[in-house]
């Protein structure tokens, strides 16, 4: 028998995959080897720095665009924090982000959390995992873009929202190729929490509060900004009388890891700057017409369920298609079923049924229910039908869990205005305030603006 020997180019490809199978098996070890989720929080900062490279959740390395804040999610996994999903924030062509995090947390490093992001005034959600669905309820818009087929080129689309109550089944479906059985079962117990930077485009505020909760020493300014994110100069202005503005980039992509980055200044092809130089100069570029935070920072618990569609326990409700055999609509009256005392240590989230006058049996409030119920009390408020459109366009933003867009535009406005009145901060009232400001104060003695002047 004639055997062929395998040389050059083929001969290094083979060696190099067996070696890219022997480091995977390795680093799958070092994963399924850790046996509690504060071991887990160090394997997961490992591969957050490039000590492992594969995660078998996420095939492989993080995106490179978390490099910039790859350093404070490492340093707070070590610290308690164990993270899921993460983001930075920037501006880039056709997105922009705010940098966000989430992750798993006892009750002492949820205290911790909390306490750290009221001071620097992130956005914070904390859940308990509901047992039986993800709640998508109280989730916040992280990232929006005018790429999409279709998209309007001057509205920013909602892309990715971050804040969702995972539910036990989805944290251990979403953890089960990456942990043995003792850290499902304790992810499933433990906080979900969830930080959000308040302001569009920058890290600044994320990075500040986990340096703080963990105890790291910040990299400077530099270590805000990354490849490709567009910029502006605080004080250089353009042509125009406009904020310089730029875009950061290699300095050299063929050098030696890690590249160095400059910003290159538009409208000037010759014109760059060492990052180094002008980071504490930049700020992050923050596009018009940004959408605003559906509320303001909380960090407070949360213990909203959605399922009952803003009706309260009792409250008394008729169907619009349904008969009793006089003929009149069928009246009901909304309970919400107690949860049991397991059902509460776990962070289960109520569920509503409606009880009908004269029916032996009552029927589930569902989405299917709710949009063909009308309440017999009156609305909280009585908003005007362009009101009631901007509601149902801050519903959409929220991405209810219960609802798709076609059951929101099918929803009652008396279900929209209660919907509104019951998950909105401040209620209807504070939704009519935030979407009608008052007029700035105008200073003593100061002379009016001739109409149509600001």
């Amino acid at each position: 028998m004639t055997r062929l020997r395998v040389v050059g180019s083929a001969a290094r490809r083979g060696r190099e995959a067996a070696l890219e199978r022997k480091r995977r098996n390795a680093d799958r070890d070092q994963w399924h080897g850790a046996e509690t989720l504060s071991e887990l929080g160090e394997v997961t900062a490992r591969w957050l720095e490039g000590d492992i490279v594969h995660n078998p959740s996420y095939n492989g390395r993080p995106d490179p665009e978390i490099d910039v804040i790859a350093a404070p999610l490492a340093a707070a996994n070590r610290s308690g924090f164990v993270t899921g999903g993460s983001q930075p924030g920037g501006t880039w062509d056709g997105w922009v982000q705010r940098a966000a995090v989430d992750g798993f947390a006892d009750d002492a490093t949820r205290e911790r959390l909390l306490e750290v992001a009221t001071r620097h005034g992130l956005t914070c959600i904390s859940h308990k995992a509901p047992m039986l669905r993800t709640d998508y309820g109280l989730t916040e818009t992280v990232t929006v873009t005018r790429l999409r087929p279709g998209d309007d080129p001057e509205v920013w689309n909602p892309h990715t929202n971050f804040g969702a109550a995972l539910s036990r089944y989805t944290v251990r479906d979403g953890l089960i190729i990456t942990a043995n059985e003792d850290v499902l079962d304790e992810a499933a117990e433990v906080w979900q929490v969830t930080l959000m930077d308040p302001d569009w485009g920058s890290n600044a505020s994320l990075v500040a509060a986990l340096d703080e909760f963990s105890g790291r020493t910040s990299d400077g300014p530099t270590s805000l900004f990354s490849h490709e994110q567009v910029v502006e100069h605080a004080t250089w202005k353009d042509a125009d009388g406009q904020p310089q503005r730029g875009v950061i980039r290699w300095a050299d992509p063929l050098a030696a890891e890690p590249p160095a980055l400059e910003v290159a200044w538009d409208g000037c092809p010759d014109a760059f700057d060492d990052l180094d130089r002008v980071a504490a100069d930049l700020r992050p570029y923050v596009p018009p017409g940004l959408p605003v935070m559906t509320r303001p920072a909380s960090c407070s618990e949360v213990a909203v369920s959605l399922t009952a569609f803003g009706y309260a326990d009792g409250a008394e409700v008729q169907h619009m298609s349904w008969t009793d055999p006089a003929g009149r609509p069928l009246r009901g009256k909304v309970r919400v079923l107690p949860l049991t005392p397991d059902e509460r240590a776990e962070g289960g989230y109520a569920e509503a049924e409606v009880r009908w006058v004269g029916a032996a049996f009552p029927t589930e409030l569902d989405s299917d229910t709710a949009k063909d119920l009308r309440p017999l009390a009156p609305a909280p408020a009585s908003p005007t039908a362009e009101q009631i459109a901007e509601m149902r366009d801050w519903i959409s933003d929220c991405t209810w869990g219960d609802l798709d867009p076609e059951e929101i535009d099918d929803l009652p406005d008396e279900a929209v205005v209660r919907g509104v009145d019951t998950h909105y901060d401040g209620g209807v009232a504070g939704f009519l305030a935030d979407l009608n400001p008052p007029p700035p104060r105008q200073a003593p003695g100061a002379t009016p603006l001739p109409a149509g002047q600001v």
